[in-house]
């Protein structure tokens, strides 16, 4: 397993990622790359180079390996991470039928957190509203986990917004970046300014049966 792959598997936020089964393998993103479309959405992917991506039908990841940790004893476990993930959600039409539905739905997932790898919410936001004629749900988020002895912290932002053309359906885009509390090696602002510029980009296909 490479040291991308090592990164992925102990990330917070997107494990719904890594938890969607048939994922095509991780491939390197050619800079510049045109937009990807996927059932529900098609998206500009990041055009700088040293991006990696993975995709289904419904979903698409984009990958970025920071910075491995250097200080003596330090686990390649604990890398500096960055990914980006958009996706298409089958949800049910009451959770999602009114802004404060939406709200709450958006609200499950982007606060949730893992007991089992000793994490803590630390922030939350929530803010609705509307975007391409839909109603819209953004997010940022706090985590801190202490598999070990370190203390890891975890960011991420983005948006879950109803599917214009399917009541029972949403398109959730989000960024996160994982490092060592207190600890980044590699600043990150380039990543999240093309993140943010990722998730702008997104615009609503009609959904394939």
């Amino acid at each position: 397993m490479n040291k991308l792959l090592k990164s992925l598997s102990a990330f917070a936020l997107p494990i719904v990622l890594l938890g969607c089964g048939a994922m095509s393998p991780i491939r390197v993103l050619d800079p510049n790359s045109p937009a990807m479309q996927i059932n529900g959405f098609k998206v500009i992917p990041p055009q700088r180079a040293g991006w990696q991506f993975s995709s289904t039908d419904s979903l698409v990841g984009f990958y970025r390996l920071l910075s491995l940790p250097e200080a003596p004893g330090a686990s390649e476990n604990e890398p500096q991470t960055f990914v980006i993930t958009v996706e298409t959600l089958r949800a049910a039409s009451d959770d999602i039928a009114t802004v404060d539905g939406l709200i709450r739905y958006t609200g499950r997932f982007s606060s949730a957190v893992s007991p089992e790898r000793r994490q803590r919410l630390v922030e939350h936001t929530l803010s609705a509203y509307r975007d391409h004629g839909t109603d819209c749900v953004s997010f940022n988020a706090v985590v801190e986990e202490q598999p070990r002895k370190s203390l890891l912290e975890i960011r991420g932002a983005g948006f879950v917004c109803r599917h214009p053309s399917s009541s029972g359906h949403v398109v959730r885009g989000m960024y996160s970046e994982r490092h060592a509390a207190g600890v980044q090696t590699h600043s990150s602002e380039p990543d999240v300014r093309e993140a943010e510029n990722v998730l702008k980009s997104v615009e609503f296909m009609l959904l394939r049966p």
